[in-house]
């Protein structure tokens, strides 16, 4: 399997694809709420910010802020763990890795990209690592609209007023509104955020400059590297119809493979691939072994009822599209499928039943609003 054909599906379930794996990606028109790890407000207790050692530096501090307000292009986890497995105390890489994509200059800014900004900030190279979100943030302590110009100012000031000429950096003068500018988010609605990549110039492209491909925010335990860079390469092949990028992650993946056996996110993402080459036959039992390996979880079913959907066990297919729909009512994928077998069946009375059940999760009340449910419309965790 070192060579994979990866053709586009050709069949009447051309929009239907298998759910990927557990990595997570942002996306603007997603329907359902970005699964972040830390939604509810409950959950954002002191625990979550806060270690018993006062003296954390570098990644184990960086990480701590990072959780909230680094986004990436996608988040890959560890075998076993779960995003709400991070802690203080800990770095990100101990549960999951985050991958930056290229995003091109002029592309306005992600809501949750502050980190990925302020490392390409030239205060930030030149700092050896000091500068960090503490260094101006204080979340006990929030300046109020009046005071935010004079705040920041006074932050600046303690690495750059030697350095400055006096009128430069005379009383009343706004830094963050020159040098960090609000923009428009490009996943953020009508919305402005600041721009943390504190350009000298605000209009330099230079200072817009990101990442050219995909890399590890920072890199994962050794023997994980190649596991969840493979999937990230596998997922972003996918999802925006690279070729390259997935031959190249299923190639990796191949190679590492027997180094984990028994984990469901590598198994599916090998999976997903191999379904979309036609190679069905070799794609369900992966599937089969990623569910038995995480039973009850609701994408899983997808998965394999996709394949076998593909593999013309349509009754099979079905029964695990209803199983995932009683986990979870608002998986728009298994809506998709389920709805489309039922349509080629000549059931559209089913077809509509699932549709409307789907819009009532949703909060819909309004049939009308029935063009939410558009093929190929996937979320992708």
């Amino acid at each position: 399997m070192s060579s994979l054909p990866f053709r586009k599906s050709t069949s009447h379930r051309e929009h239907i694809e298998p759910v990927r794996n557990e990595a997570i990606r942002r996306r603007r028109d997603h329907l359902r709420p970005l699964p972040r790890p830390y939604r509810r407000a409950s959950e954002k207790s002191c625990a979550r910010f806060h270690h018993q050692s006062r003296t954390a530096h570098g990644a184990v501090r960086d990480s701590i802020c990072e959780q909230c307000h680094l986004a990436g292009e996608l988040r890959v986890l560890n075998p076993g763990k779960t995003f709400k497995d991070f802690r203080p105390g800990q770095t990100l890489e101990d549960s999951y890795t985050v991958y930056l994509g290229a995003q091109p200059p002029g592309a306005g800014i992600k809501v949750i990209s502050q980190a990925e900004q302020l490392r390409l900030s030239t205060c930030s190279r030149m700092s050896a690592g000091k500068l960090w979100c503490g260094s101006c943030h204080n979340p006990h302590d929030q300046p109020t609209p009046q005071k935010v110009a004079a705040y920041y100012r006074e932050r600046c000031l303690t690495c750059h007023a030697a350095t400055l000429d006096k009128a430069h950096a005379a009383p009343g003068r706004d830094c963050v509104g020159c040098h960090m500018p609000q923009q428009p988010a490009k996943d953020g609605g009508h919305t402005a955020f600041t721009d943390h990549r504190i350009a000298r110039f605000p209009s330099s492209e230079k200072d817009m400059q990101t990442v050219p491909t995909v890399t590890a925010w920072r890199e994962p335990a050794p023997p994980l590297r190649d596991r969840n860079l493979s999937i990230a390469l596998i997922t972003l092949g996918l999802q925006n119809s690279s070729a390259p990028q997935v031959v190249q992650g299923f190639r990796l993946l191949n190679r590492v493979a027997n180094q984990f056996p028994n984990d469901p996110a590598a198994l599916s993402s090998m999976a997903t691939v191999l379904l979309r080459a036609r190679q069905t036959a070799q794609a369900l039992p992966r599937f089969e072994r990623a569910l038995q390996l995480r039973p009850n979880y609701a994408p899983y079913e997808v998965n394999l009822a996709a394949a076998l959907d593909e593999a013309k066990q349509t009754d099979d297919a079905i029964a695990h599209l209803k199983k995932a729909l009683q986990l979870d009512p608002l998986l728009q994928q298994a809506v998709n499928l389920l709805v489309t077998i039922y349509r080629q069946q000549g059931q559209n009375d089913k077809a509509a039943l699932v549709q409307r059940e789907y819009e009532r999760a949703m909060g819909i009340v309004d049939s009308a609003s029935s063009s939410l449910l558009m093929p190929g419309s996937l979320a992708t965790h």
